[in-house]
């Protein structure tokens, strides 16, 4: 992973993938009727915030450009993402749903403002469209197209953006990066891969021994340690116990404050939609890390002071 134990102090980033739909753009499902939807998502949102001002947490949102707009500035996009062959692939099913009339769950235009109005929260970028790094046809150009418009959506809602998350943690061409003024991206362990094994995931998801991890290195742009994904209580994932997941997290936070280590907890807001019991497990974890940064044991950053610290130390 790139990592030393060059800082000794015990750090929690909390990190979510902000994407709604766009997130599972190649699902036909997303074309139709869905439990995302603009009013779910609102209040998933909203719980997030609520949870994170009770315990004085701070989080890195990161944003997928396109729904964290609207419908007319897919538009304006649209002719140009359309010549890419990977993107009009990734593509089709939106394109199939706007033009049935179906905008429910694609575009949440508030949520720049809802993040920046609570005064404690990075904005980071999880791309323009969300397209996956490995999907067929993809290259460095399509990744450049994708930061390009990224770009164009930070000027446009005057945002600093200082990280990056790839879509579903597929990391390509990270050293372009560099030319975006982005000081770090989250790194992937092969659990949380989305071309990782589902069995692995699930074991290593029961694995109430996962251990914090260890800090960056000096580099650019900062690899920031991977961390530790919330499950997700749906489909297979549901017959986990919410007291694994949530001893599995302590260990976590444990070893962080034992070893001078990093508890990097990261998740999807529409996870608190899709299943049960969700948002409980998420206020619990954050419980957790609220406790020790209160007794002074850790010290919760955005993954953008997290590079900083790193830049610092160098």
């Amino acid at each position: 992973m790139g990592t030393s134990d060059q800082t000794r102090n015990a750090r929690f980033i909390l990190s979510f993938d902000c994407e709604g739909k766009w997130g599972m753009a190649d699902d036909p499902a997303m074309a139709s009727n869905h439990p995302i939807g603009d009013d779910s998502l609102a209040k998933a949102y909203k719980r997030i915030f609520e949870i994170l001002d009770k315990y004085e947490i701070p989080g890195t949102f990161a944003l997928v450009g396109l729904f964290a707009g609207r419908y007319e500035d897919y538009v304006e996009s649209r002719d140009q993402l359309l010549q890419s062959k990977p993107h009009k692939e990734w593509l089709q099913i939106p394109e199939q749903s706007f033009a049935a009339g179906v905008m429910d769950g694609w575009f949440y235009p508030e949520l720049v403002d809802n993040i920046r109005s609570k005064g404690m929260h990075e904005i980071a970028s999880h791309s323009y469209s969300h397209l996956p790094l490995h999907n067929s046809d993809v290259n460095k150009n399509s990744f450049l197209t994708e930061l390009n418009f990224v770009k164009q959506w930070k000027e446009k809602n005057s945002v600093d953006l200082s990280t990056f998350i790839f879509p579903r943690n597929q990391i390509r061409y990270q050293e372009v990066l560099n030319d975006f003024d982005y000081l770090g991206y989250r790194q992937c362990d092969i659990q949380n891969a989305a071309y990782g094994s589902r069995l692995k995931t699930l074991q290593d998801e029961c694995n109430i021994g996962r251990k914090s991890d260890k800090h960056s290195v000096s580099a650019k742009p900062v690899a920031i340690p991977p961390g530790t994904f919330l499950n997700w209580r749906h489909g297979p994932r549901r017959v986990i116990p919410k007291w694994v997941t949530l001893k599995r997290w302590s260990n976590v936070l444990d070893h962080a404050v034992a070893s001078g280590g990093v508890a990097h907890l990261w998740l999807h807001p529409h996870n608190l939609i899709t299943a049960r019991g969700q948002v409980e497990l998420f206020e619990d974890a954050i419980l957790r890390v609220a406790k020790a940064q209160k007794s002074g044991l850790i010290e919760s950053v955005t993954q953008a002071e997290y590079c900083e610290e790193i830049a610092q130390q160098a």
